[in-house]
């Protein structure tokens, strides 16, 4: 089971490794969605992330927590840019996981992944 690994820190690379659910608006319910959606495959990118877990009791509160903790720095995104830009990128994920939209136009957010969040914001 999952739950196991909520409470155990780690250390890697000399650095500490918290929990999940130790962070702010993320519990035992929110770190097990997130990681059951993790063993289906890693996540490539913040878009990915918010695309397979967002709606699966992982909200905008639970996102903003998440970004503020530094969970996603290793996607090389800083903590402002996510921020600004998490309303468009829920809106992207709702609408290219929307079943009827992405059989009408398959190809036509594909460009969204890649490029959108080239730009930092300062």
């Amino acid at each position: 089971m999952l739950c196991i690994f909520f409470y155990i820190y780690i250390i890697r690379d000399k650095k500490i490794v918290c929990p999940l659910s130790i962070i702010r608006n993320v519990g035992i319910n929110i770190s097990n969605v997130i990681l059951s959606e993790r063993q289906k495959g890693e996540f490539t990118n913040f878009i990915d992330f918010v695309k397979r877990t967002y709606n699966k009791s992982v909200n905008r509160k639970v996102l903003e927590s998440l970004i503020l903790a530094g969970t996603f720095s290793s996607f090389n995104y800083n903590k402002k840019t996510l921020m600004l830009n998490i309303d468009n990128i829920i809106n992207y994920a709702e609408l290219s996981s929307d079943n009827t939209l992405s059989s009408l136009y398959p190809n036509c957010f594909n460009f969204l992944s890649s490029s959108f969040l080239g730009a930092s914001i300062l």
